[in-house]
């Protein structure tokens, strides 16, 4: 039984320029170094469009109930969408205090719960509970938070937009670990998910104006840069990204060429290059 409530919708103009994307880069900003140590592939699985909203943004998908979660700060509003068809089913209004909802992620206890962060006029988060509804969390340690996503140790991984700062916290919002993140591009950072990997947490970042999803690998202390990949379709701009246990796979907003708004699923084969043995000799030969 799906826990979102119906909601009428209204329409707003869409800006031609993000006003939440910062200063405009003046196309996309594509990759300059990677690591010589992994090797990453996207392949698109499906792609809809998603012909709803005003300014759709963060998602999340809600594993074990089929459903990704994609917030919208134009209409201040979640939606629930069927990742299978990209079609709009349900939609939670968001309260007055959170005027531009963009992240949003969700975890289980006793009650289904939504965290969700406000990209300019609120740094607060708010969590809204299946059986408490709305309420006020903890003060947003990231100064300008955009995408974030929940481990599951149930602690929080946000990214800031301008700085590049990946910031890890625990549900009292203070902070874990804090990573600069040198290797994105210029302009401002959007997407952010968690997904398991080895073992470990792998983390995945994009950005307004990103050509490419750039990935991390956290061992519990430290954040190991593993590489970049082109997205895996032509777009005008990227916005949220979540992956999915249930599927395996990771679902993306994106705008294309037309400006329209679309989900695609992808898969990410991500690999280790061994050193071979003829390898190790060039590099002793060295010293």
């Amino acid at each position: 039984m799906r826990y979102l409530t119906i909601l009428l919708l209204a329409a707003f103009t869409v800006f031609a320029h993000d006003p939440d994307a910062g200063p405009d880069p003046g196309g996309l900003q594509y990759s300059q170094a990677g690591s010589d140590d992994w090797t990453i592939v996207l392949t698109s699985q499906n792609v809809f469009p998603l012909d709803f909203g005003a300014n759709l943004r963060g998602c999340d998908y809600a594993d074990g109930w089929g459903e990704l979660l994609v917030s919208d700060y134009g209409t201040d509003s979640i939606y629930s969408v069927d990742p299978t068809t990209g079609t709009m089913e349900y939609g939670l209004p968001c309260p007055p205090e959170i005027p531009n909802v963009l992240g949003i992620c969700l975890y289980f206890t006793s009650e289904n719960n939504l965290l969700v962060n406000d990209w300019m006029d609120v740094m607060d988060i708010w969590r809204f509970g299946s059986t408490t509804g709305w309420q006020y969390m903890f003060g947003n340690p990231c100064p300008e938070p955009r995408g974030m996503d929940i481990d599951d140790a149930q602690t929080v991984w946000e990214i800031d937009a301008n700085s590049h700062v990946l910031y890890h916290f625990d549900l009292s919002g203070n902070i874990i670990d804090s990573f600069a993140l040198t290797e994105l591009p210029s302009s401002f950072a959007c997407g952010c998910s968690v997904f398991p990997f080895n073992g470990q947490i792998g983390i995945v970042i994009g950005g307004y104006s990103y050509a490419d999803f750039y990935f991390y690998l956290y061992d519990g202390s430290s954040l190991e840069y593993m590489n970049s990949a082109p997205v895996p379709q032509a777009i005008n701009s990227s916005y949220g990204i979540s992956w999915s246990c249930d599927t395996g796979s990771f679902f993306w907003v994106y705008t294309d060429s037309a400006g329209d708004y679309n989900l695609c699923e992808f898969t990410a084969d991500i690999q280790e290059l061994a050193l071979e043995q003829s390898t190790w000799g060039g590099i002793k030969s060295v010293f």
